[in-house]
C-alpha cells in the first residue's frame, strides 16, 4: 500500500507533478545560462592560458553576489523538485528529469571551467601518452616544454596522479581530438556529462528495483544536484567516472551478483586509488547477504580473487615501480581539511613542518582506521544497510582522511546519498554539496578580499574559514539529528 505524502507537494493531483517539474528545469536551465554561460563562454576564452572566475571577473563584489545566488537559487530548485518526486516514480517523470539533465548540462559543457583547470591536466597527460609516446604516470607535462599545450597546465611539475584506467578512458578522446585544444576540453566535457546521464539511470534502476516509490526522487537528489553538473559538465572532472563502477556494482549487488560487484568496485580505484575504501564494503556486504558457508567462501574467494587480477592487469603497462603511483605525492598536500587547520595550528608549537604534517597525518588515518573497522564489523548484507554503511564511509573519509579537500570530491557524496531513501540523508546531502561550494568563495574571492587575515599564522585564517563554511552546516544539522533523536522518515511513500 502507497504511503501518504506529507507536505505541499501532497495536495498537488498527479498531472500536475510533472508540468512543475518541467518549470523546475525551465528555471534551473535559465539559471545556469543567465549565471554561468552567458559570462564566461568557452569559445570566448578557452585559448588564454590558466584564467579562473577571480581573474575573469577582477574578484568583483558582484561576480562573487552572482556566484552565490546562482548556486543558493539552483540548490533550492533541486529541493523543491526531490520533494516534488517523493513518492512518486515513472517513466515520464523520468524523461523530464533525464532530458533537462542533458539540457543544463549542455549548456554547462559550453562553460569556461572557471573554478578548477584539472580538464587541462587530462589534456597534458593524454597528449603525454598518445601524441609523445610515454608514461604520464612517469613523465611530467614539463618534461615536454616544446608541446604547445603544456602552458595552459596549472601543475606540470607533477606526473599524473590517476590511476591506469583514467590514463586508458584519455587515450580515445586525445586521438578524437587531435591538434584541437577546443576539441579536447569539449570532449572531455562531453564525457563527464555522458557518464553523469549513465550515472543518474544506473540510480534509477537501482532504486526501481528495491525501493520504487523513491526511485525518482533518489534520481533528482543526484541528476539536478547543482554541484554535480557544475564539477562534471562545467569542470569536466573525473569524479563521475570514479563513481561509475561504485554505481555499476551497487547494481549488481542488489540484484545477487556479489562477486562481479566486487570485482566492478575495484575499477573505481583504477580512476582515483582512495576509492580503494568501498571495495572491502562490497565484500563484507556480500558475505553477509549470502546464507550458506559454502556459497560465501567460493564467492568471496572468487571476486576477491578476480578484482585483485583486474587490479594487476590494467596496471601493468603502465607500470614502472611505486613512481607509477603518482597519487601517493598529494599525501604530502594539505588544503581545506580538518587536518589542515591542525597541521597550522600545531606549527605555533613544532618548528618541523614535516613531522606537523607527518602527526596530523596518522592521527587522521588513525581516527578514521578505527571508524572503518567498526564499520566493517558491523555491515550486514541488508540493502538498506548496506548503502547506509557505503554513504557514511565515504562521508566520513572525505572529512577526516582527505587532506587535501576540493568540492568535486562531493560528488561521491552524492551519489551514494541519493540511494539512500531518507529524508534526513537527502537534506544532509544536498546541504554538504551547497556548502561544499563557499570553497571557491574563499579561495577566488575572500583570500584576496581580506587579504591579511586570510593569511595570518601562515595561511591559518583562510583554511580555518573554509572548513567552517564547507563543514560546519552540515556537522551542525548531523548534531541537531542526533540531539533531536528522530528517526528521519523514509521517503519512498
Amino acid at each position: 500500500m502507497r504511503r501518504p505524502l506529507s507536505g505541499w507537494s501532497a495536495a498537488w493531483p498527479a498531472s500536475w507533478r510533472w508540468w512543475w517539474l518541467v518549470v523546475f528545469g525551465l528555471a534551473s536551465q535559465a539559471l545556469y545560462l543567465h549565471f554561468f554561460l552567458r559570462p564566461y563562454p568557452l569559445l570566448a576564452y578557452y585559448a588564454v592560458p590558466l584564467l579562473d572566475l577571480g581573474k575573469l571577473t577582477d574578484r568583483s563584489h558582484e561576480a562573487a553576489r552572482d556566484f552565490a545566488v546562482a548556486f543558493l537559487l539552483l540548490f533550492g530548485i533541486c529541493y523543491a523538485a526531490y520533494v516534488l518526486c517523493r513518492g512518486r516514480s515513472s517513466w515520464k517523470g523520468l524523461l523530464v528529469v533525464l532530458l533537462f539533465t542533458f539540457l543544463c548540462g549542455l549548456a554547462l559543457v559550453l562553460l569556461y571551467p572557471i573554478t578548477a583547470a584539472d580538464v587541462f591536466e587530462y589534456v597534458a597527460y593524454a597528449r603525454i601518452t598518445v601524441d609523445h609516446g610515454a608514461n604520464p604516470h612517469l613523465y611530467r607535462p614539463l618534461d615536454f616544454p616544446d608541446d604547445p599545450f603544456v602552458r595552459y597546465s596549472a601543475w606540470p611539475h607533477i606526473t599524473s596522479p590517476y590511476g591506469p584506467l583514467w590514463t586508458y578512458v584519455s587515450v580515445p578522446l586525445a586521438v578524437l581530438s587531435g591538434p584541437s585544444l577546443l576539441s579536447y576540453l569539449l570532449l572531455f566535457k562531453a564525457l563527464a556529462l555522458a557518464v553523469h546521464l549513465v550515472n543518474s539511470g544506473l540510480i534509477y534502476s537501482i532504486l526501481r528495483h528495491w525501493r520504487p516509490t523513491y526511485a525518482l526522487a533518489g534520481t533528482v537528489l543526484y541528476a539536478w544536484n547543482p554541484l554535480v553538473l557544475f564539477e562534471s559538465a562545467g569542470g569536466a572532472h573525473n569524479d563521475v567516472v570514479v563513481m561509475l563502477p561504485v554505481l555499476l556494482a551497487v547494481y549488481l549487488f542488489v540484484r545477487g551478483h556479489y562477486s562481479l560487484a566486487v570485482v566492478v568496485s575495484a575499477l573505481s580505484c583504477l580512476v582515483k586509488m582512495p576509492m580503494v575504501i568501498v571495495v572491502p564494503l562490497f565484500v563484507v556486504g556480500g558475505w553477509h547477504a549470502l546464507s550458506e558457508e559454502k556459497n560465501r567462501m567460493a564467492a568471496v574467494a572468487r571476486g576477491v580473487g578476480l578484482a585483485i587480477v583486474t587490479v594487476v592487469l590494467l596496471h601493468l603497462p603502465l607500470w614502472d615501480g611505486l613512481g607509477s603511483l603518482g597519487w601517493l605525492a598529494r599525501e604530502s598536500l594539505f588544503t581545506s581539511s580538518f587536518a589542515t587547520v591542525a597541521v597550522l595550528t600545531l606549527r605555533h608549537w613544532v618548528e618541523d613542518a614535516e613531522l606537523a604534517r607527518s602527526v596530523v597525518r596518522s592521527a587522521a588515518l588513525g581516527v578514521f582506521g578505527l571508524f572503518y573497522v567498526w564499520r566493517l564489523l558491523t555491515l550486514r548484507g541488508e540493502t538498506r544497510q548496506f548503502l547506509e554503511g557505503l554513504f557514511w564511509t565515504v562521508l566520513v573519509f572525505l572529512c577526516v582522511a582527505v587532506l587535501w579537500f576540493q568540492p568535486w570530491y562531493v560528488v561521491w557524496v552524492v551519489a551514494l546519498g541519493a540511494l539512500v531513501p531518507s529524508v534526513g540523508t537527502a537534506r544532509l546531502t544536498m546541504l554538504f554539496s551547497y556548502s561544499a561550494t563557499w570553497n571557491y568563495m574563499v579561495y577566488i574571492f575572500f583570500l584576496l578580499w581580506f587579504f591579511p587575515y586570510m593569511i595570518a599564522g601562515n595561511s591559518l585564517g583562510m583554511n580555518l574559514t573554509a572548513v567552517l563554511l564547507i563543514f560546519g552546516p552540515p556537522l551542525a544539522y548531523v548534531t541537531w539529528q542526533a540531539r533531536s533523536c528522530r528517526r528521519s522518515p523514509v521517503g519512498d511513500g
